[in-house]
Order: C-alpha cells, then structure tokens, then sequence
C-alpha cells in the first residue's frame, strides 16, 4: 500500500490515550525537578552558568539513549499490546522533544562559550575555538569535528519528531502496515545514528580542546 492510500486509508486517533498524558506529565515533573536542582546548585555557587547548561546539555544526551531503547524495541516487534503501543509512543514522543531540547541548549547555550573571540591579556585556553586553531593540526577538530556535529545533529530532531508524528496520529496501525513500520524504524535509526555521531565528536572535541571556559559564569 503507498504512503498516499495508508493515509487515506487510516483514522486519525481522535486524542492520545489518558496514561500517555500522565506519563508525559510525570516527565515534566521530573524535568522541572531536574532544573530546580540545577538552580539551586547555581545560587549556591556550586556551578558556573556554563557548567550548569553542559551538564543540561548532556542530560539531554542521557535521555535520548532511553527513549531511543524503548521506541526501537516496540517499532522492531511484530507483535503488539496496549502497553507496547503506551511505550511506542511515549517513548517516540519524548525522544523527539528532548532532541530539540539537545540541539537547542547546546547550540545556543554551550558553544557560545565555545566559540568566543578571545580579549586582549587572556590566555587562549579559555577560549577552546581559537586554541585549536592556533595549534595546527588540532585544528582538523573544529574545521572538520566541530562543522559536522553542529549540522549532523540537527537531523536528530526533525527525523525523531516525523516518526513520532506518524506514531500518534496513526497509533497500532502503523505496525499493521510492514512498510510503514519498516521506513519509520529506518527514520528513528538515522535520527539516533546522527546523535550518536555528534555525540562522538563532542566527546573528541572536549579531549582534545580547553575546557576552561566553562569556568567563566558568562554565558556568552
């Protein structure tokens, strides 16, 4: 059947299920808990405003893996429940928006930081973009680590939220159509993929770069 006719073809579910809502809502509590903490640890002066959103940042990280577990487990089976279907779509929902939060933290809150032009008398290790640069060949990590993982990871939430999409406005027969199913699980692997690249380069990238800017309380 071809995307046009399954659209056609499928109901689109009047509203998500009551424990979707209580589960998403126990998310945010969760979340909002979270970043109380984090305020607290930031009055108390336990942390830098930048430390405070790189480790926000990496959260975030933390959490997609999770999502990712569950919404790949229920999109691979070929059997399906009520409790799958909960699953299924939490989980794919909660990957795509944590995806945005991802992006979103680390693209205007962290590499700021990242990318500041240094101030006359300061030393070039609080400044980690100009620090490779001013090395040679460490330069490699920003023109090349730093380029893809800032525009490979942006897939990572338009993908997510496209499958997570089609997974609450078509619910169970999503997994009714083996086609569908198949593009959509193709789709939630590349959006993880994406992640899990960016993520690596992060990883070399704080190896290899300064850190010391995360010291400084500015954000920018």
């Amino acid at each position: 059947m071809a995307v046009a006719d399954f659209d056609r073809a499928v109901e689109p579910r009047a509203r998500p299920r009551s424990r979707l809502r209580s589960g998403l809502a126990a998310l945010g509590v969760f979340g909002l808990a979270a970043l109380a903490l984090g305020v607290l640890m930031l009055s108390k002066g336990l942390l830098t405003v930048r430390e405070f959103w790189f480790m926000v940042h990496l959260s975030f990280g933390i959490l997609i893996v999770h999502a990712f577990a569950g919404g790949l487990g229920t999109l691979l089976s070929t059997k399906d429940t009520p409790l799958r279907e909960l699953v299924r779509v939490t989980t794919t929902i909660t990957m795509a928006l944590i995806a945005w939060l991802t992006v979103v933290s680390g693209t205007w809150m962290v590499y700021p930081g990242y990318r500041a032009k240094p101030v006359q008398g300061q030393p070039l290790e609080s400044y980690p973009k100009e620090d490779l640069l001013a090395q040679g060949e460490l330069g490699f990590w920003h023109n090349f680590g730093m380029e893809w993982k800032e525009h490979i990871g942006w897939l990572t939430p338009f993908l997510a939220t496209a499958v997570a999409f089609c997974v609450l406005r078509y619910g169970r027969q999503v997994m009714r159509e083996p086609r569908i199913r198949r593009a959509l699980t193709s789709l939630f692997v590349i959006a993880f993929a994406a992640a899990v690249v960016a993520a690596i380069l992060g990883a070399a990238i704080n190896a290899v770069a300064p850190n010391e800017f995360l010291n400084d309380s500015r954000i920018v």
